[in-house]
């Protein structure tokens, strides 16, 4: 069982990369309120890309949630771009801008206007003094509005209120997108004009006809970079079993972290092409790896890996391909940096005890009961209200489902009303912040448990720790 506490955000990274996902983990599961939703559940990590006007067709197929992976369908979301224009397409005819178009676009002088060897067409509205440009693989937060050449609007973010993220130079977005946002810097603002062969294509899209000129009136507002990969000698990196070695890249703080604690690292990975982006990272996905080195949680090679780290030390670890076997990796050698920037309090062992007799049964379910283990002196928390948890589940045997701790969260987020948890809506209304609350949740209310795919019973142990706003 203790199997099922690998990470699923580590492994939906990996595995992504690997074309294979791996089994739901029993964790919250975030979602909009109906009311904001229409019929579609979603996942915040994907609302972002949702509101894309640069984001393509093959994106919306592939989202990652942790994201990764996971998309907002709201009716006034964007629409898609393509990712690539086919070689066999011929570039169209560049429309310049109507004085329709012009009227709605920040003043520029056609004097000012920058030509890119790709025929990307740019103007510099306004540049930071120092800034540093976005590169290949960085994250960059933008704002955008785009604009077909008679001045028809077909998506804007600050309509939304709502920036766009996106991976730089990782054909998540059109051509045209990927080339621009390295010419700026955060600050910065521009119109980028694009030709039909950095943007749509022959094919057009949505609304948009076939080889279209776009523009865009655009503003970098951030810049997350990725941290690059470090060369290290082999002199310089201890061994550790099955060939798996690691280097210091920063030296930590304190004491090397017992088995007693949950570690919770940032990390960037690669494979082993030394110009690639890396296949997944914290920095993008906000999700870092979080599991106990003496439980059966984490596959090998990692737990030697981080073996005797301290709070903020950052090791670079490099894993053959042999000491990955049984992992869930596809074939080849991979290289991890990791930051150890948290630790936790491991989960208990086991539940506290609780006569069944002291248990009340919630009516109208099918055998959900609770018991408050600590009553709390708080208010009352009922559904809608959204609260910050401290969470442990077991199968009736005792064996450790999961624990809110591998989230790498001192408390994890939940709304109640939602469904993010087994017997949560149902048990939680009522109970006060501060108390800790034992809840049974019988197998036909669980469902199928991550790794086995068989439903057992279950009992959570839920500290509610605060009430937090509804956004």
């Amino acid at each position: 069982m203790k199997r099922y506490l690998i990470l699923i955000v580590l492994l939906i990274a990996v595995l992504v990369a690997c074309g294979s996902q791996p089994d739901n983990e029993l964790t919250v599961e975030t979602k909009a309120p109906a009311e904001t939703t229409g019929d579609e559940e979603t996942d915040t990590d994907e609302a972002d890309a949702d509101a894309d006007a640069a984001s393509n067709d093959e994106e919306d197929d592939e989202e990652v949630d942790s994201s990764e992976t996971e998309g907002d369908e709201a009716a006034d979301a964007a629409t898609p771009l393509p990712t690539a224009v086919p070689p066999t397409i011929q570039p169209a005819v560049f429309v310049e801008a109507s004085d329709e178009l012009k009227a709605l676009l920040p003043t520029y002088d056609d004097d000012d206007i920058d030509v890119t060897a790709s025929g990307l067409r740019y103007v510099i509205l306004e540049a930071t003094a120092d800034g540093e440009k976005a590169k290949t693989c960085d994250t960059v937060d933008a704002h955008y509005t785009g604009y077909l050449p008679d001045g028809t609007k077909f998506d804007s973010s600050r309509d939304r209120d709502q920036t766009f993220q996106f991976p730089v130079g990782q054909g998540s977005v059109i051509p045209g997108w990927d080339e621009g946002f390295t010419l700026l810097a955060p600050g910065d603002k521009a119109i980028l004009m694009i030709p039909p062969e950095l943007g749509y294509g022959e094919q057009g899209g949505g609304t948009i006809p076939p080889n279209s000129t776009l523009y865009f009136d655009v503003e970098l507002v951030g810049v997350d970079p990725v941290p690059a990969r470090v060369e290290v000698a082999d002199a310089d990196y201890t061994f550790v079993p099955n060939d798996v070695r690691y280097a210091v890249i920063q030296e930590g703080e304190g004491d090397a972290v017992g088995e007693d604690k949950v570690l919770v690292l940032d990390f960037v990975l690669w494979d082993t092409n030394p110009n690639a982006c890396p296949l997944a990272n914290s920095v993008t996905s906000g999700r870092p790896i979080a599991f106990q080195t003496s439980d059966d949680n984490m596959f090998q090679a990692m737990i030697d890996g981080v073996d005797g780290i301290k709070l903020g030390e950052q090791r670079q670890i490099y894993m053959p391909e042999a000491a990955l076997v049984g992992a869930g990796f596809q074939p080849g050698d991979y290289t991890f940096l990791v930051t150890l920037s948290d630790t936790l309090p491991a989960p208990p062992d086991g539940p506290q005890e609780a006569d069944v007799a002291d248990f009340t049964e919630v009516e109208g379910t099918d055998g959900i009961r609770y018991y408050d283990l600590v009553e709390g002196d708080g208010d009352e928390v009922s559904i809608g209200d959204s609260i910050n948890v401290v969470y442990h589940v077991w199968t009736a045997d005792g064996e450790m489902v999961t624990s809110s701790a591998y989230s790498g969260q001192a408390a994890v987020p939940v709304q109640l009303g939602l469904g993010q948890l087994p017997g949560f809506d149902e048990a939680l209304p009522g109970a006060t912040i501060g108390s800790t609350r034992q809840i049974f949740v019988p197998a036909d209310v669980v469902g199928p448990l991550p790794g086995t795919g068989e439903a057992a019973d279950v009992t959570f142990e839920v500290e509610i720790v605060e009430m937090t706003p509804v956004e």
